[in-house]
C-alpha cells in the first residue's frame, strides 16, 4: 500500500459497489478496492510516473483525470504532467468469490511467499485457511472455462511460457484477454474431486512427483488418475446453509455453545449461530 501523499477518490463503475480508487506520488501503481474498502485491493499502472504528488479527479464512469507534479533532470524544475486513466473493472474477481483448491494430499495451491511479482512461483503449501496466499477467485473466461485469480494481487494461474510441454511450472501473470494457458476447466473425476485441465494444452494440474513437501512444484502433465491430479474447491469464509426442500437454513438450537447441542433448521437470521464454515479434516478432506 502506498505510504506517502496518497490521494482517494470513489467511481461508481468497476463492479457493484463502484471501485476505491487510491493514488500515491511515490508509485507509479494505481491501487483499487471494489468493496468501499474492504478486503483485498489490487493494483494497475498509472499513465503518470512515480512524481511528488499526484490527484486524481473522476471525469465519467470509469475515466479518472491525473495530475501530477514530475521532477525534471534536464532543468531541475517540476513540471506538471496530466493523463486520463481507464480503471479496471473488477469482474467479480473478489466479489464474495473465494476457494482454496487443496490437493488429494491435503496441501494447497499456494503464491508462494505472497509474492506480487509477475511470474511469480505457485507451487503447493501446507493447508492454512487464514493465508492469503492460498485464496483464489475462480472466475469465467467464457466459452466455460474459468481463470483462477489470487487474492494477493489479481493475477492468475499460468502455465510458465505458454508452454505445452509436461512438467511446466505454474506462475501468477496478469490475465492476457483470450490467452488459453491462463484458463481452465474443471472436470468431476467422482467422489467430489475435480481435475484442473489447462484450456491451451489439455494437460491437468499435477504435484510434480507426487510430492507431499511444503514447495514442491505445482506443473502441468498429461491426465493419469494419480492423486496428485485431483483436487477439490474449498469455500472460504462463513456460509448460511439452506434446506431446499423447507427454504431454512441450518441453525443451532438456541444458539447453544454446550456439546451435544441439538441442530434443527430455521427461518433466516443473521446470528452466528445459523453461519458454517469449511475446514480441513486432512487428507484433502473438509
Amino acid at each position: 500500500m502506498p505510504g506517502s501523499q496518497p490521494y482517494v477518490v470513489w467511481i461508481p463503475a468497476g463492479g457493484p459497489n463502484g471501485t476505491v480508487v487510491l493514488s500515491c506520488g511515490g508509485s507509479d501503481k494505481l491501487f483499487l478496492n471494489y468493496n468501499y474498502g474492504q478486503g483485498v485491493w489490487t493494483t494497475q499502472d498509472a499513465v503518470l510516473p512515480a512524481s511528488y504528488s499526484r490527484s486524481l479527479v473522476p471525469v465519467g464512469g470509469a475515466t479518472v483525470l491525473a495530475v501530477g507534479t514530475v521532477s525534471n533532470s534536464a532543468t531541475g524544475n517540476k513540471d506538471v504532467k496530466v493523463g486520463t486513466i481507464d480503471i479496471r473493472p473488477s469482474n467479480n474477481t473478489f466479489n464474495g468469490n473465494v476457494f482454496m483448491l487443496v490437493n488429494r494430499n491435503g496441501k494447497t495451491v499456494d503464491l508462494i511467499g505472497g509474492d506480487p511479482a509477475e511470474g511469480a512461483v505457485v507451487n503447493q503449501w501446507s493447508y492454512d485457511s487464514n493465508s492469503l496466499n492460498q485464496r483464489w477467485s475462480i472466475v469465467p473466461t467464457g466459452d466455460g472455462h474459468f481463470k483462477f485469480a489470487s487474492r494477493i494481487n489479481g493475477k492468475v494461474a499460468t502455465v510458465q511460457n505458454d508452454s505445452m510441454s509436461n512438467g511446466a511450472q505454474i506462475v501468477n501473470a496478469s490475465y492476457v484477454e483470450g490467452n488459453t494457458s491462463q484458463q481452465w476447466d474443471f472436470v468431476d473425476v467422482g467422489d467430489g474431486w475435480f481435475k484442473i485441465v489447462n484450456v491451451g494444452s489439455g494437460k491437468v494440474l499435477e504435484v510434480s512427483g507426487d510430492s507431499t513437501n511444503d514447495n514442491a512444484k505445482l506443473q502441468q502433465w498429461d491426465w493419469n488418475g494419480i492423486n496428485a491430479q485431483k483436487w477439490r474447491l474449498q469455500p472460504v469464509g462463513d456460509y448460511y446453509i439452506q434446506a431446499k426442500h423447507s427454504g431454512k437454513y441450518i441453525d443451532i438450537g438456541g444458539g447453544s455453545v454446550l456439546n451435544g447441542a441439538v441442530i434443527i433448521q430455521w427461518p433466516f437470521e443473521t446470528n452466528n449461530w445459523f453461519k458454517w464454515r469449511f475446514e480441513s479434516a486432512g487428507g484433502g478432506m473438509v
